[in-house]
């Protein structure tokens, strides 16, 4: 949760895994480094970056 002392997450995870916890991370206001590939689609990868700018 965005309570705790955790600031960042570090996506490194089978591939299709990346999109579901980055989205959960930046949804719980903390900053995502990830692996490449970033997500498996353009949608997906143009979703987290729409949730980051918020």
């Amino acid at each position: 949760s965005a309570g705790t002392a955790i600031n960042a997450v570090h996506v490194c995870t089978p591939n299709v895994l990346h999109y579901p916890i980055a989205k959960e991370a930046l949804a719980a206001g903390k900053a995502v480094l990830c692996e490449k590939p970033l997500t498996m689609n353009t949608a997906e990868a143009r979703d987290l970056v729409e949730l980051a700018d918020k």
